[in-house]
Parts: structure tokens; sequence; C-alpha cells
């Protein structure tokens, strides 16, 4: 009992200095928006030649976001790496039976399952054609029959309706198609594919998202002077912000 009112008051005392840290934050955050925006107003109300002598100020505005920045992730750190590590905890535990997560117990086991339903979709579609091939062949005798041209229909509804019959009592197993690269080069071709579907209609921010690892990428080469040459890719300049 005294254990868990030591928890108890810990926990209590961690979340008054989450909030005590919080409401710091708040009070900073809107200090620091207010002070950004009448900087921005009075170089938006300047005249061009007189812009460039709010550079010092818009500097030190932006040095001191950054320290603030980091005093507020300082401030509450102690508190959020404890919450983070519980958070680890419980998306662990979650983790190891999530059928959604490769190598969980639900996912081996699930896998298991998608193994055993494919085994009897094969045995379901080898019955399959072997009953077509018994009617088409039943079919053919039906044909050969010396018999009157109704009877011969009759036999063949009452062949097509065990045919029937029998495919009902197979399990009506569900198959989805899975496109898998069988080649790098298989890649492209999924790209090409969903490009021309629908990745050249993404707005421009989508298209900054998607593209984030060759953007940096072609960034960090243009860096070093190595330049993509096409009429579709074009270099901006602009000014390097020193830390």
């Amino acid at each position: 009992m005294k254990r868990t009112k030591e928890n108890n008051a810990l926990a209590l005392q961690s979340m008054e200095n989450l909030q005590s840290a919080l409401n710091l934050s708040v009070a900073t955050n809107a200090e620091l928006k207010k002070r950004g925006e009448d900087l921005l107003k009075n170089v938006n109300g300047a005249a061009k030649s007189e812009k460039k002598e709010f550079a010092v100020d818009l500097s030190e505005f932006v040095q001191d976001c950054k320290g603030e920045v980091a005093r507020m992730r300082s401030s509450r750190k102690p508190i959020t790496d404890r919450l983070m590590a519980l958070l680890k905890n419980f998306t662990s535990l979650e983790n190891e039976i999530d059928p959604l997560k490769p190598g969980s117990i639900g996912d081996v086991c699930q896998n298991c399952l998608r193994e055993l339903l494919r085994q009897e979709w094969e045995e379901n579609k080898q019955v399959k054609e072997q009953l077509r091939t018994n009617y088409e062949r039943q079919l053919k005798r039906i044909d050969k029959r010396k018999v009157s041209d109704e009877k011969k229909e009759e036999a063949r509804l009452n062949a097509r309706k065990k045919l029937l019959e029998e495919e009902r009592k197979l399990s009506n197993i569900q198959i989805q198609k899975l496109s898998v690269p069988n080649d790098p080069l298989g890649f492209i071709e999924l790209f090409k594919f969903w490009w021309e579907q629908k990745g050249q209609y993404l707005p421009q921010d989508d298209m900054e998202r998607f593209f984030k690892l060759p953007l940096t990428f072609a960034r960090q080469q243009a860096q070093k002077g190595v330049f993509i040459d096409s009429q579709y890719v074009e270099y901006q300049e602009e000014p390097l912000l020193l830390n």
C-alpha cells in the first residue's frame, strides 16, 4: 500500500510538473508569435530600401525562437521521456501479438492460415477442373445417345444441375491478386503505372512529401556540384542560413 501511495504521488507530481512546463511554453509561444508578427508587419510596411535593415532583427528573432524551442524541449524532456518509455512498453506488448506486425505470433498464425487457405483453394481448383472435364465428357456422351432432342436437353440440364451442386459443396475462398516485383525494374513498372493513373495529378505539397528521399538526395548532390540535366528540373538559388 505504501508503494502504491508513493507511485501515485510521483505520478501526480509529474503531471503537475508537466502542466507547469506546458503553461510556461504556452506563454512563451504567445509572446514570440506576437513579436514575430509585429516584426513582419514592420518589414512589410517599410520601404524597399529600408527592408534590408531588418535583417539583424529577423536573425535575432529566429535565433531566439531556436533557443526557446530548445528550452521547451529541455523542460518537458524528463516527463515526455518517461511517457515515451511507457508508450514503448505498451506498443511492444501490442506488437508481439499484432497480426499486422511481421514476426508477431498473430502474423505467424495469420500466415499459417493463409497457407492453409491457399492449399485448400488449390485443391478446390483441381476439383473444379476435374468436374468441368467430367461435365464436358458427359455432354459429348449425351450428344451420341440415340434419343429425342427433348431427352438430350433434359439430360444436359440434369448434368449442369449436378455440376453446380458439386461446385457449391466446395468452400468459397476469396482470392486477391498482389503485385510483387520479381526484379528491381519491376518497381519502375509499378511506379509508371501509379504515376500514369494517379501520381502526376497530386498537389505540389503531396509530391514533395512523396519524393522526399530523391529530393533530399538531389539537393545534397547539388551542394557537391552534381546537377540533373533536364528541362523538367530547375535549380533555384536561395541564401543559406547558418545555425
